[in-house]
């Protein structure tokens, strides 16, 4: 993979491998916000700009895994601040 096209940010151990820059950047402050309230952490960010594809890993620090419940949590809580954001692409 070309590093144009796949950039991917690494959050373990709370920091963060590159810096992120622009929408990254926005979805990794949303992320760091939001996900602490649900007991998680973002373990990675893989975000491919020309496609516009987005990923989020998270974890629960506690059991060092995210379940399938973990993940619906973090898409039901994302979901009200990326549809109400002009800044994420459609």
């Amino acid at each position: 993979m070309e590093e144009k096209e796949n950039q991917v940010t690494s959050a373990s151990n709370g920091r963060l491998k590159a810096d992120p820059q622009g929408l990254e950047k926005r979805f990794v402050d949303l992320c760091e916000a939001l996900l602490p309230t649900l007991g998680l952490k973002l373990y990675e960010l893989d975000y491919h700009p020309q496609s516009g594809n987005l990923k989020v890993f998270i974890m629960d620090e506690r059991t060092g895994t995210a379940l399938m419940e973990d993940c619906v949590k973090v898409d039901h809580a994302l979901t009200p601040y990326i549809e109400s954001e002009s800044w994420m692409p459609e």
